[in-house]
């Protein structure tokens, strides 16, 4: 990787190095996505970039609001060219970009501009050639993702963002307009449908433009940089204002904890048992970086870990299962419960450190407390997903049960892993360290301590 860095520092076009995403260049230089977040983070460590922070504009993809640090940067937003109020999602808007320090090479102040820059491939799209003063409507279907109306050198562009999850219901009529200076839109929110094109060219000048949906960029977010563990190892000062919070539409909390601790002292001794525990918090770090998730919290022996990615946080669990179940390992003396949930929540900070809270993390550490040790508690949902799915396979047995949770309501939908050589269905533990079946009245199912 050092010499992927030297080659893009000293050969890449000025304009390229001023925003700088890691994933980007991964995907270029077919390479793991969070090796590479690693390698910008120790780069940006040691002096070689510097790091910024931004809410990114959904229409145009531009910075509606940049910083140097994740303190002065607010959750709120207003695009200067799309009109558009932003509020900063960590996951869906905050972005992070690297840009190479002056001291290693002095790339001056490149332009800056909103300009459209279309760097891969455009899909397919269509031609617009207007004389002074006409106007031409074209009827089409438009999806969800970005669109853009440029000149072929891209010198004038306008945006326009139909929105996901968002349908008109009768066709609209979206006016762009050339005035020789720059392309106007009007304002508005669209969704998905059928529209008429409506393009005029007011200038004095013929202009050939052309409409296009643009090419989806990969970027880096806000949460994916606080899923990564380099980023909290070195950066743990980059830490969201007091007084600010961002919301998170969606993350995957993991919990674990050391199933009868205080038993395990009194046998043990508090110094073996507390060389187990590191080692312990060893392999627990190691699995859950391995699998670009990043550590949270530990409170006691417990973790609470985050990752973007479902299949991440189960390969990192199921890793973290086999090294406590493998023999001569850990023996009998650690046995991990481990719990898993996805959901919203908000990103804080909390005692000097960036944290999570809201309902879905408080389930997330219920769902964990089901556990009777040497299983996976999971929500149901996260069974859902075809690559997670395939992941648990045949080597891990399913057992589908419902549960009320401490301090809920309702009943929630939870499946137990079990591996599947080690505990056949035919030798379960009994039904007071485990689940009852669905066929069963479910009793009111406690996290256990």
């Amino acid at each position: 990787m050092c010499d992927r860095f030297r080659n893009l520092i000293t050969g890449a076009l000025p304009e390229e190095l001023a925003r700088l995403s890691p994933y980007e260049r991964a995907d270029e230089w077919e390479m793991p996505r969070g090796a590479v977040l690693s390698g910008f983070l120790y780069g940006t460590r040691v002096g070689l970039f510097d790091l910024e922070w931004d809410v990114r504009c959904p229409s145009c993809s531009g910075p509606a609001g940049t910083a140097p640090e994740l303190q002065q940067l607010r959750a709120g937003a207003t695009c200067p060219v799309c009109s558009i109020d932003i509020d900063g999602g960590f996951d869906e808007h905050v972005r992070v970009t690297f840009r190479v320090n002056a001291a290693v090479r002095d790339i001056g102040n490149p332009d800056q501009s909103r300009q459209l820059k279309v760097n891969a491939r455009p899909e397919p799209g269509i031609s617009v050639d207007l004389a002074a003063g006409e106007t031409q409507t074209v009827e089409l279907e438009l999806t969800a993702g970005t669109y853009f109306l440029a000149d072929a050198d891209y010198r004038w562009a306008a945006t326009v963002w139909i929105q996901p999850g968002v349908e008109m219901a009768e066709a609209e009529t979206l006016e762009l307009v050339f005035d020789g200076q720059r392309i106007q839109r009007r304002d508005g929110e669209f969704g998905a449908g059928s529209y008429r094109l409506q393009v005029s060219n007011t200038s004095d000048d013929d202009v050939h433009l052309r409409f296009a949906k643009h090419p989806h960029a990969a970027w880096v977010s806000g949460a994916a940089v606080a899923c990564n563990q380099d980023f909290r190892d070195m950066f743990s000062s980059q830490l969201i204002a007091v007084e600010d919070s961002f919301s998170v539409r969606s993350l995957i909390f993991v919990f674990t904890d050391i199933k009868e601790s205080t038993s395990m002292y009194e046998r043990l001794g508090d110094s073996n048992a507390y060389a187990l525990v590191k080692r312990h918090f060893q392999a627990m770090t190691g699995a859950i970086r391995a699998h670009d998730g990043a550590i949270v919290k530990t409170i006691g022996d417990a973790v609470m870990a985050t990752f973007v990615d479902p299949s991440d946080a189960f390969a990192a669990v199921m890793q973290i299962a086999d090294a406590f179940s493998r023999e001569g390992s850990f023996g009998d003396d650690v046995v991990v419960k481990i719990g898993i949930h996805a959901g919203a929540c908000i990103a804080v900070t909390s005692n000097d450190r960036l944290d999570y809270f809201g309902r879905n993390v408080n389930i997330a550490a219920r769902v964990q407390g089901l556990s009777g040790g040497g299983d996976i508690m999971c929500s149901s949902e996260l069974l859902e997903t075809d690559l997670v799915r395939r992941m648990v396979g045949a080597e891990w047995h399913r057992r589908p049960f419902r549960a009320t949770l401490r301090g809920f309501d309702e009943m929630f939908d939870v499946v137990q892993l079990t591996p599947t050589p080690q505990t056949p269905p035919s030798a379960q533990p009994p039904l007071s360290a485990q689940p009852p079946p669905l066929a069963q009245p479910p009793p009111l199912a406690q996290p256990r301590s």
